[in-house]
């Protein structure tokens, strides 16, 4: 099961039982020797199949697209690991800050709507995608919009003071946004320890570290 996940290949539990008809037979055929009919025979080996996959923590999700192999993530992440402790390996882990990161999502839309038997169940675009900005901790407030725009002209000007925010095209965070971070915001914060520290964004989480 590991194995197909990380080539990024489809997993069922249909194939789950596919793959112990073809490798398994006698197990299987003593499973359902006691088993009254075909049908609950199969049914109880699917639910069989369900119970071994949420015990070795596999949760049935909606598919995406990949952009990158998993094999080119993991060197990619290896690789960055590598670098990253080979340049900071003289830092105690108390002086690391941990660079938070979550989305917040305004006016969220539900996922499903009532639609009529036989009908469509298209929705607007403008409803569809809901507002969308990142908050880093300490807090920097990245709003999605045009850099320069009028969010940025008119919209924040009206925000409480006390923070600072920016605006991207996706609310993410990319090299010119960190420049706002660090230089705005984070280098007050490392200025409170007493020795120099280094910050780890969350998302090299991914990166294993």
């Amino acid at each position: 099961m590991n194995n197909v996940r990380d080539e990024e290949h489809y997993l069922m539990h249909t194939h789950m039982v596919t793959f112990i008809k073809t490798h398994h037979m006698a197990w299987l055929e003593a499973y359902l020797v006691n088993k009254k009919f075909d049908d609950t025979g199969y049914f109880s080996l699917l639910r069989l199949c369900q119970l071994f996959s949420a015990r070795h923590r596999f949760s049935q999700e909606v598919s995406v697209e990949t952009k990158m192999p998993q094999v080119d993530m993991t060197q990619i992440r290896d690789e960055f690991a590598a670098s990253f402790w080979s340049k900071f390996r003289m830092t105690d882990t108390c002086d690391i800050i941990n660079v938070d990161e979550t989305s917040v999502y305004n006016d969220m839309p539900p996922g499903k709507t009532l639609t009529k038997i036989g009908g469509s169940s298209k929705v607007d675009k403008t409803q569809k995608h809901s507002d969308r900005m990142t908050a880093k901790l300490p807090i920097l407030f990245i709003l999605k919009g045009t850099p320069g725009g009028l969010i940025e002209r008119h919209d924040i000007p009206t925000y409480p003071s006390g923070h600072v925010y920016v605006v991207q095209l996706k609310a993410w965070m990319d090299k010119s946004v960190w420049d706002v971070y660090v230089n705005d915001l984070l280098k007050f914060k490392i200025r409170e320890v007493l020795q120099p520290s280094t910050p780890i964004p969350k998302l090299l989480k991914c990166f294993g570290l």
